[in-house]
């Protein structure tokens, strides 16, 4: 394990390199939200399934309009979900709804705006349509076998609407994650309960839970021990047992109580890196278990906890499921100087706004740090200041 601080870059790097993907299986596409292809998806049906109608209005030869102004006699409709069993008639026109089947022997469509209606059979037109006016051609969205979703890809509220109308139903993804969470710390205490002279709130469990299901992920353990090196040893024994991905909270640093390092180490944990060049957020570990099992030791400091699980937590989320969280970063302005540290990177706690990236006024690194947040600045390492106005990283939540 390297002694000196990793950069964040190479810290993502090694997490990256050693973090397995999981296994795939079978989900509904109305079960999909979230999940993560595991191959290409192709479409079942062509997109739209037949020529039809793109406005309301008639179905018309285009032919017998090349000399506007014409007057057309209107016989039969066309319906949405009902098309019509008539071809339509040389020289004539047919009502036609949005969606509907384009009748035979029809190749345009006249919006009923543009149509003077003379009566309930006759329709005058003033100019001529050509071809193809507002028809929406069988497959040219997507055709039969066209590849709609790529593998990877994490599965929204717009791919499932496309999924479902090109037939499919059902697609191989990535299994959904199981984390399990231990926070250490004698002064936690659980919702409900009184606080003892110098407890805190048991807050970081409960946001690591939300972040985790945020990212599709399931939290099948989560476990608060004392900073006790046997309890704490036993809580990640247990969670090593039940999860994909384990996320440790506090303990991780080097003091009389932090017992996490040594419990890893007696749970068959070997940590790849104990430290990383980011402010804050320095204390985060990680590492592996015989089985190749990922662990992430994150910073007992709320706002820490916060700037580590979103950047080196997340992306191993995203690599156990295939997928990247590239998209997950932005560039903006910075609205004001942002301050540089030697060294380390600083994540800021920012809302993305018109202008750019303005740092939210919360002072400390407690509970309430990032209220208001989008995302965190990621200001590089060095001497001075980002200017204003100049461009920064924003990793997104």
């Amino acid at each position: 394990m390297p002694s000196s601080l990793l950069t964040l870059h190479d810290a993502c790097a090694a997490i990256d390199a050693r973090v397995q993907v999981l296994g795939v299986e079978q989900v509904l596409v109305a079960s999909a939200l979230g999940r993560v292809a595991a191959d290409p998806v192709v479409a079942v049906e062509q997109v739209p399934g037949f020529d039809n109608s793109a406005m309301d209005g008639y179905a018309v030869r285009s032919s017998d309009t090349t000399g506007a102004p014409v007057t057309l006699p209107v016989s039969g409709e066309a319906r949405a979900g009902r098309p019509s069993a008539q071809a339509l008639r040389a020289g004539g026109a047919m009502r036609i709804s949005t969606g509907a089947v384009l009748p035979a022997g029809a190749d345009a469509v006249v919006r009923s705006e543009l149509a003077e209606s003379s009566g309930d059979a006759l329709i005058g037109l003033r100019a001529a349509v050509p071809a193809g006016s507002d028809v929406r051609r069988a497959g040219e969205e997507i055709a039969e076998g066209g590849v709609l979703v790529g593998a990877g890809t994490e599965i929204g509220p717009i791919e499932i609407g496309a999924l479902a109308a090109a037939g499919v139903e059902a697609l191989a993804c990535r299994r959904r994650p199981r984390v399990a969470i231990v926070v250490t710390g004698d002064e936690l205490t659980g919702a409900g309960k009184p606080l003892a002279p110098g407890g805190v709130r048991d807050s970081n469990r409960s946001m690591l839970q939300a972040l985790v299901e945020a990212r599709g992920a399931q939290v099948v353990s989560s476990q608060a021990a004392p900073d006790q090196a046997r309890a704490v040893t036993a809580a990640i024994v247990t969670a090593l047992e039940r999860a994909d991905l384990i996320l440790t909270c506090g303990g991780i640093s080097v003091g009389p109580h932090d017992h996490v390092r040594s419990a890893l180490a007696s749970a068959g944990v070997e940590l790849v890196f104990a430290g990383v060049a980011l402010a804050p957020g320095r204390p985060a570990a990680f590492g592996l278990d015989q089985d190749g099992r990922p662990v992430l030791g994150l910073p007992g400091n709320p706002l820490s906890a916060l700037v580590a699980f979103r950047l080196l937590a997340e992306p191993a989320l995203h690599r156990l499921t295939g997928g990247s969280s590239a998209a997950r970063k932005v560039t903006a302005a910075a609205v004001l100087p942002l301050a540089r540290r030697p060294g380390r990177t600083r994540a800021i706690p920012c809302r993305i706004g018109g202008e750019g990236a303005t740092p939210v006024a919360v002072a400390g690194h407690g509970p309430t740090a990032a209220l208001g947040a989008d995302g965190l600045a990621l200001v590089a390492p060095g001497e001075g200041f980002v200017a204003r106005g100049a461009p920064v990283e924003v990793a997104l939540f």
